[in-house]
């Protein structure tokens, strides 16, 4: 089976495009709760790689003392950038999509994995998040 490369930016584009079809309209990223929850879908989604084709180009690890990830924050900056979040002032504790649900619809058809790999991941997201204590 050919692999599929798939990024950092590709997974929490997917993960944030899949809240907004949820009809999320910002995330609580407050106590790297977002990053706990992002880490662990990583980890479900690396040991399912190879059954789904996927080659995935990152490595979610994060720091052992603040609980933040290089790579999470990375991602989002591409997000911001790309006009598919914005961090709110200010104290930037909450990221608010962007995303039309055309948008993401068309952005989950063209990412790696596809809508129905982000459906499944943004379910299992919204699940962990809310059971994550704040």
């Amino acid at each position: 089976m050919t692999e599929t490369t798939m990024t950092a930016d590709d997974f929490v584009t997917g993960i944030l495009a899949g809240l907004t079809l949820r009809g999320w309209s910002q995330v609580d990223v407050t106590n790297r709760r977002f990053d706990q929850v992002l880490t662990s879908l990583y980890e479900y989604l690396a040991s399912r790689a190879e059954e789904l084709g996927l080659d995935l180009d990152f490595q979610i690890s994060p720091d052992p003392i603040h609980g933040d990830s290089a790579v999470i924050d990375e991602a989002l900056s591409v997000a911001v950038q790309g006009r598919v979040v914005g961090r709110v002032n200010p104290s930037f504790r909450r990221l608010r999509l962007y995303l039309s649900e055309d948008r993401a619809r068309r952005l989950l058809d063209l990412l790696p994995g596809g809508p129905t790999l982000f459906s499944d991941l943004t379910d299992r997201f919204i699940q962990d998040f809310d059971s994550v204590p704040a």
